[in-house]
């Protein structure tokens, strides 16, 4: 692709500091890797002398080696063959292995063992905590520590211990690197200042009682009532204390007074009162802040305390991590400008990706090894998309150093074709962050390289590419009451679910589609999760970090699939091998060769082939000699799993495994390794503790929705793998995902929805941020008492305070400030979200009595709105052209004051699971007793129970348990529902395909001739039936439909062979029955029980109102056995169910 002009300005930039702007999908790799190349090529020069003298930062590993594999190719392409073989030994990587690779060159000049560890982030937090906890045992009787605890809780107080120390550790001056403000005014001052206080009052007392109150005018008595309930108070503090004040004890005094001064009064009431008013809150904004100082204080000398134990133990232990790499890097670069020389002199070029998530620190180690006058700089970076401040990233740095280079005649270029989006999408990004309220004149236009008209088949030539879904609340009749917002997002769910099925109707695949969401926990992501998978829709949700491709989280993973089906040796046999029992691999070449045919003979015809798990309970049952002792642990582990999966939380269950097989106590003695491995297992048995708590207890779904996570996760990474990936692929399903993890991502398909910050009282919320070079430390205004709402003027912008108390305004300039950058940054977050679309753009949203005022209210989605259609927002369906050109498509949904989320319990798997189980200590333990288990049912059980005639006592049913129904269980019979299984989900189904999974499926069940005859023809009778034909003509079809449903109190859990559903709430059910016995009648009464067990899943669960369920026998001349319910059967279900 050739270059535009503006990228070609930027490649060919030599000798000055070179400032590149990269709107969204302008192309900066190409045009860093372009750079590259020409900087090493004859034609500039060279300007850059060697492969080693080319310094280029990145953000993330993944792009630093996506940007070599692109240098390397460039180079060949361009015959700089001898240049490309060098490439790996250019410095591009990440700020962090830049450090390390400098520091490991100079180790005992730093005191760096060359030999030590870098700590992860979960060991570095692990090493931490033990500091932290040293801390705060060693000062348990400080009265410094005790007061923190009494003034802001024991939790709040330690979380800002560590956060501080974290500050400190980056900060090379350490504490003096921050302003936090004026010191207060000496306590020995305060009371004077309260009595000046009193004086105060009770003068505006004696003008009251000299000027008399209205008759009549209640609200002058009671305005007299609080200046006299202050005087009292007031005189009261002076007398207790005796002089001896502290701004804190002062603070807390003051918050019990209430202010005069309210209703509507006229002169001179209203200055007397407004008088009294302004004095007690002055006051009180002072001593608060005053306090809140002196707090900080404490907690910052607390902080270089655990910041030095941290360090000690990172020594003792020979690690480093990667803050350490930083700061040792400044500081060796700082203190030797005799070696920083030498690198300034060994780069001829020093190029920044993603300058705008860089922080102070950064900065200043990039400004150590550039040339005084920045002519070997160039930074790449987009300031609309500086969305890392949680992480440290200051914007406000980035336009430092813009201002510095410019200072230096720097070449500014920005490149503004974008390459991703389609034009109108672009054109509707445009008409919002040009307003005055969002970028204003600070913003990058950029344009669209591609064709008006081009895009998929599945997206209609003159449909919007921009649509909006609002669901639109109402206000209570009477009172302050609106629509709930757990209605509003269920009824956004809905609306994005119709527009999603609408355009996988026309062609689009569910793997194009993508939901972007602040935060993809509890209520944000949930209502769209279970109203995707109620539909049948794939979906799953996709993470920001590494967590789910550590080897302790997929362990995990494998043995909550062992727990919902023991038979899946993959799981088992990798549980066997992993840490959990550590099984050598003699251990497992026992079980693989103990004699199939005699385990068969063992089982009985039961299973077509044995399992992993019936060899480990032959091997533990008939070894002889000495057992090996992992797979005797393991046997004990399982044994005790199984028997309490049916009614214990899975959580429990892999906490109390975890214990009984050793893996803890392995964990435990292996130090800070170990307490990180163990961190990660902690965190994912809270996950799962979130997601029963949410769908009660599933064991298959459970699982299969864990399972997917970790493949997703590994999928992701061999994804990124492929240099110069950057669209989301690979799962044919709708990714959930955090609008920060889906930066540099594109999907053809994107929904913006929860896109609005919700506003918190964070308790102690600490604020660090910069202004004009000064690094403001300071804790934020919390509380909604008069004072606070005096401190912080919510119409006040910062820098218009006029405080008496020079502590105070600090205090509520560092709030205000920092709520204005969290306001901009919530803006560059939503442009993030928005230019990750390519064809089609879909921003969802509510609020709460839309239909009622007819306007939005306050904030990010108001501001959003009106941007794009102005003052008047239509109130039904319209399409609408911006002032920027763009057609959008709005679709208001009105949710009725009152309507609630019906579906909040829905399972996130195929169907509602309805029990909920009590809460349960969370630490691992091993019960000397058999767990307490609740019965759980599924329809083998009922069937075999109701056969036999005898009670069913806690049975532990594995959900795929069929070993009692033999016309499911034989090798025929198990072959035809996995080729059935794939017919039900493939789009099309070619004579080619079948035959590759006839045989795929004989070779597992172990077929001979005969039995593979006998699948060929039941299949070929199947795929030629009218049933068939009929099954196809349903959207919505799902192949072994896992269902866990209440019964009265008991749980019934199974799976149904192929549910099909249509819009008019009918469903068809089949379950495949292969051999050929049994006659009409016969066949009636045994399958009975079966329907019912499933019509009652489906109905009561509400997936449908009306059943037909058709038992095909394709061996029998595809004779079918056919039943059909409604939900009035519901209660006669489930009496048939529980009496049988």
């Amino acid at each position: 692709m050739p270059l535009t002009p503006s990228q070609r300005a930027a490649v060919e930039s030599v000798h000055e500091p070179l400032f590149i702007q990269a709107g969204a999908g302008t192309g900066k790799t190409f045009t860093l890797t372009k750079r590259i190349a020409y900087g090493l090529s004859q034609e500039s020069g060279p300007l850059i002398g060697d492969v080693d003298r080319l310094l280029t930062i990145t953000f993330t590993n993944k792009a630093a080696g996506e940007l070599v594999g692109r240098v390397r190719a460039e180079l060949r392409a361009q015959g700089l063959d001898e240049e490309s073989l060098k490439i790996d030994a250019a410095w591009i990587s990440t700020i962090h292995s830049m450090c390390r690779r400098m520091l490991l060159s100079h180790a005992f000049d730093v005191g760096i063992d060359p030999g030590a560890n870098l700590l992860t982030e979960d060991e570095t937090q692990a090493l931490s905590a033990l500091a932290l906890d040293a801390l705060l045992r060693d000062n348990a009787n400080d009265a410094r520590l005790v007061m923190l605890f009494d003034n802001l809780g024991v939790e709040s107080a330690t979380n800002l211990i560590s956060s501080l120390s974290e500050l400190l550790m980056l900060a090379p001056g350490g504490g003096d690197d921050f302003d936090l403000g004026p010191a207060p005014a000496p306590a020995r001052t305060i009371a004077s200042r309260v009595q000046g206080l009193l004086a105060t009052y009770q003068g505006a007392l004696a003008e009251l009682d000299e000027l008399g109150l209205p008759e009549g005018k209640i609200t002058y008595a009671q305005n007299r009532d609080k200046v006299a309930a202050v005087a009292v108070a007031l005189e009261t503090l002076l007398a207790s204390q005796g002089g001896a004040f502290s701004w804190s004890m002062l603070a807390n005094a003051i918050e019990e007074c209430r202010p005069p001064g309210g209703g509507n009064l006229s002169a001179p009431y209203k200055g007397i009162f407004g008088e009294c008013k302004d004095a007690l809150l002055e006051l009180a904004a002072e001593a608060q802040s005053a306090s809140v100082y002196e707090l900080l204080r404490v907690a910052l000398d607390f902080a270089a305390e655990h910041l030095d134990r941290h360090r000690a133990l990172k020594r003792a232990q020979g690690a480093f991590d990667t803050n350490d790499l930083l700061i040792a890097a400044y500081k060796l670069l700082d203190e030797d400008d005799e070696l920083a020389q030498s690198y300034r002199d060994s780069f001829d070029s020093v190029m920044v990706d993603e300058f705008q998530d860089t922080d102070n620190l950064q900065v200043g180690i990039v400004g150590k090894i550039c040339d005084e006058g920045l002519t070997t700089l160039a930074t790449v970076g987009d300031a609309q998309q500086s969305i890392y401040g949680f992480r440290g990233a200051d914007l406000e740095v980035y336009q430092r150093m813009r201002a510095m280079m410019r200072e230096r005649g720097s070449n500014e270029v920005e490149l503004t074709i974008n390459y991703r989006s389609q034009p109108d999408i672009l054109r509707f990004v445009e008409g919002i962050f040009s307003k005055p309220e969002f970028f204003g004149g600070e913003f990058l236009k950029v344009s669209s390289g591609r064709e008006e008209d081009s895009g998929p088949s599945w997206l209609a030539p003159d449909e919007p590419r921009v649509k909006i879904l609002l669901s639109a609340g109402h206000k209570a009749e009477r009172g302050q009451g609106r629509t709930s917002v757990d209605a509003l997002r269920q009824a956004d769910a809905v609306a994005l679910a119709d527009e999603f099925e609408r355009l996988h109707a026309r062609g689009a695949s569910y793997g194009d589609m993508a939901i972007l969401l602040q935060s993809t926990k509890g209520a944000k992501a949930g209502p769209y999760l279970r109203e995707l998978r109620r539909r049948g829709i794939p979906v799953i949700v996709s993470g920001g970090s590494d967590f789910f491709l550590q080897p302790e989280v997929s362990t995990v993973s494998m043995l909550l699939r062992v727990l919902a089906d023991r038979d899946d040796d993959e799981a088992l046999f990798a549980l066997l091998g992993s840490g959990f029992f550590d099984a050598s691999d003699d251990a497992l070449l026992a079980l693989s060769v103990i004699n199939r045919q005699c385990l068969k003979l063992l089982l009985g015809e039961s299973r077509a082939k044995p399992s992993l798990y019936d060899a480990l309970c032959l091997y533990v049952e008939k070894a002889q000699g000495n057992l090996d002792k992992s797979l005797t642990r393991a046997f004990d582990t399982l044994e005790h799993a199984l028997s309490a999966s049916p009614g214990t939380p899975l959580a429990q269950i892999v906490r109390e495994a975890i214990a009984l097989s050793g893996w803890q106590a392995t964990l435990a003695a292996r130090g800070i390794e170990g307490g990180a491995i163990f961190a990660n297992i902690e965190r994912m048995c809270d996950l799962i503790d979130d997601y029963e708590a949410l769908n009660g207890h599933a064991p298959f779904a459970t699982s299969s929705y864990f399972r997917g996570l970790v493949d997703m996760a590994h999928e992701g990474m061999a994804a990124r793998a492929k240099l110069g990936t950057l669209v989301s692929s690979g799962s044919n399903a709708v990714r959930i995902m955090t609008i920060h993890s889906s930066k540099g991502l594109e999907f053809p398909i994107v929904a913006v929805a929860e896109f609005e910050k919700s506003a918190r009282n964070t308790g102690a919320q600490l604020i660090s941020l910069s202004e004009e070079g000064k690094r403001y430390l300071a804790l934020g205004v919390t509380g909604s008492n008069a004072a606070a709402r005096y401190l912080v003027d919510e119409d006040q912008d910062p820098g218009s305070f006029a405080l008496a108390s020079e502590v105070a305004e600090h205090r509520a300039h560092a709030h205000q400030l920092k709520k204005l950058r969290d306001a901009q940054e919530q803006q560059r977050l939503l442009y993030v979200a928005l230019t990750r679309a390519r064809d089609k753009l879909i921003l969802v949203t509510h609020d709460g009595a839309f239909a009622s005022k007819g306007d939005l209210s306050a904030g990010l989605t108001g501001s959003c709105l009106h941007a794009v259609f102005g003052k008047d927002i239509p109130a039904g369906h319209a399409q609408v052209t911006t002032d920027a050109g763009a057609l959008v498509e709005l679709v208001v949904t009105e949710v009725p004051y009152g309507a609630q989320d019906d579906r909040a319990n829905d399972e996130e798997g195929s169907l509602v699971v309805m029990h909920r189980y009590p809460a349960f200590d969370p630490s691992p333990r091993i019960s000397a007793q058999p767990l307490a288990s609740r019965q759980i049912y599924s329809y083998s059980s009922i069937a075999h129970r109701d056969a036999q005639r005898h009670e069913l006592v806690a049975p532990a049913i594995a959900l795929r348990d069929r070993s009692r129904d033999v016309e499911t269980v034989s090798p025929v019979g198990s072959s035809f529902h996995l080729v059935a299984q794939w017919l039900a989900s493939a789009p099309r189904a070619d004579g080619r395909g079948i035959e590759r999974r006839m045989l795929a499926a004989a070779h597992r069940y172990g077929l001979d001739e005969e039995q593979r005859a006998r699948l060929a023809k039941a299949v070929a009778a199947w795929v030629s039936s009218e049933r068939y034909a009929m099954v196809q003509g349903y959207a919505r079809r799902h192949a072994e439909y896992t269902f866990c449903v209440d019964v009265e109190g008991v749980p019934l859990e199974g799976y149904i062979d192929l549910a099909c559903f249509d819009d008019a709430g009918g469903a068809l059910v089949i379950d495949y029955k292969t051999g050929t016995g049994g006659q009409d009648d016969d066949l009636h009464a045994r399958y009975e029980l079966q329907a019912q067990c499933y019509a009652y899943a489906l109905l009561s669960a509400g997936s449908c109102e009306h059943v037909d369920m058709v038992f095909v026998r394709p061996e029998a001349d595809m004779q079918e056995v056919r039943f059909a319910f409604d939900a009035s059967d519901i209660p006669v279900l489930a009496q048939r169910i529980l009496t049988s």
